[in-house]
């Protein structure tokens, strides 16, 4: 533990000492002696999502596939799952049918147990997770794990989802030895498409993503995130990729990538099992009431030696409102900026710089760079949500999101 200490930055906060020591105790602990460097673990945290969740899943096993490899795909159903629990409702209805649309030959259902007796900070409690039988030890095809977590008052956000994923996959490793050698975060809403390079255009086929994102991973040792793209969404749950962006959302795909916007995005981001389960092991316990559990899991990649890079060659898709929606297009960038600025207090000013730009020049400097270089980037339609952007920032300041004592749902 001592060598890695001598890589955290010298001043940070009491929290984020700790938080990074309770990290070294978990990754110090992982059991590797049954690594298979064909494995994936992919996880995401659904709540609300019954019109998108099927053809992601769809989508993904696809993606896996396409990259010669083999896993799971671990689906918890934050807080009930809202209507998502109709994706279970389905499951138990027609299990086989369901299993065809998907393209995976298994799925196994769990559900987590209620805490017993009084908790202090019970929200930051794991709930233990059963399921309806055992992930086999080895494998040659993708299985479709699918949790439903009890609707409770300290379950509410996707980080308390998280918390118990990420937990069970901790004991599974200590208990059987399970140990995949790459895990994915995505969102219920997540589509990994190719990026071209000279122009910045979007292929909107689905493509190479994954595989992508595995060979820059250097086996897993390096973090790798797709690069952020906002977009609306249709009514049918699919990414309209002829939809114009609100500038804010625009601004912040853009910048995101560039020095001083490289935070791992939750909606693709892939790493060592080892590495990723640690890390969201300790923020979901330590830091129940996270919003932007992402940008914190950057920083504590960083703060222990990991290396992070974003691959420019890979968009993930995120969705957001459209310019029309101008309220809604604010509130999105102003909680993930009161999360961020949350973090900021967290890991403290001086490490943040390192993580976090809020440098208006900078962002200026940065975009017309993009402009320079012949990127499809409308720089006066920007223009019109860098300084509102900017603006939201500043009265996120005043607001920050208490990570480790906010509900971890925005209200």
């Amino acid at each position: 533990m001592s060598a890695m200490r001598s890589k955290w930055p010298i001043a940070i906060p009491t929290v984020f000492k700790e938080l990074l020591e309770d990290v070294e105790v978990i990754r110090s602990s992982f059991n590797e002696t049954q690594r298979d460097d064909q494995r994936i673990a992919v996880v995401i945290s659904v709540f609300d999502e019954k019109d998108v969740l099927p053809s992601t899943l769809k989508e993904m096993v696809d993606l896996i596939m396409m990259a010669n490899l083999d896993g799971e795909i671990f689906v918890i159903l934050n807080n009930g799952g809202g209507n998502s629990v109709e994706f279970i409702n389905r499951i138990v209805k027609n299990r086989k049918k369901l299993k065809n649309e998907i393209g995976i030959d298994e799925i196994i259902l769990g559900k987590t147990c209620k805490l017993k007796g009084e908790w202090k900070n019970s929200n930051a409690i794991p709930r233990k997770i059963k399921l309806e039988k055992e992930i086999p030890p080895k494998t040659n095809r993708v299985t479709l794990v699918v949790i439903n977590q009890d609707h409770e008052l300290d379950n509410a956000g996707k980080i308390r989802g998280l918390r118990d994923i990420y937990e069970f996959l901790r004991i599974r490793n200590q208990e059987s030895g399970y140990c995949p050698q790459y895990l994915l975060t995505i969102d219920a809403e997540t589509r990994l498409r190719r990026r071209e390079l000279v122009h910045g255009g979007v292929l909107t086929e689905p493509c190479f993503g994954l595989k992508h994102l595995v060979e820059h991973s250097n086996k897993g040792m390096m973090m790798v995130g797709a690069k952020n793209l906002s977009i609306p969404y249709d009514a049918e749950g699919n990414p309209n990729w002829k939809a114009a962006t609100p500038p804010m959302q625009e601004v912040s795909s853009i910048l995101h990538g560039l020095e001083g916007y490289q935070w791992l995005p939750g909606g693709a981001t892939l790493g060592g099992f080892k590495d990723i389960v640690s890390i969201m092991c300790s923020i979901s316990r330590k830091l129940p009431g996270s919003w932007v559990e992402d940008t914190m899991m950057t920083a504590t990649a960083k703060a222990i030696g990991i290396e992070i890079t974003i691959d420019q060659e890979v968009i993930h898709t995120n969705r957001c409102p459209s310019p029309e929606e101008d309220k809604k297009a604010s509130d999105q960038i102003e909680r993930w900026l009161m999360g961020t600025e949350g973090v900021r207090n967290v890991i403290g000013p001086s490490f943040a710089k390192t993580v976090i730009n809020n440098k208006l020049t900078k962002a200026v400097i940065h975009l017309l760079s993009e402009f320079i270089k012949g990127r499809r980037v409308n720089f006066f339609y920007l223009l019109k949500g860098l300084i509102p952007y900017f603006n939201v920032r500043k009265r996120s300041r005043l607001k920050p999101n208490d990570i480790i004592s906010d509900p971890a749902v925005f209200l």
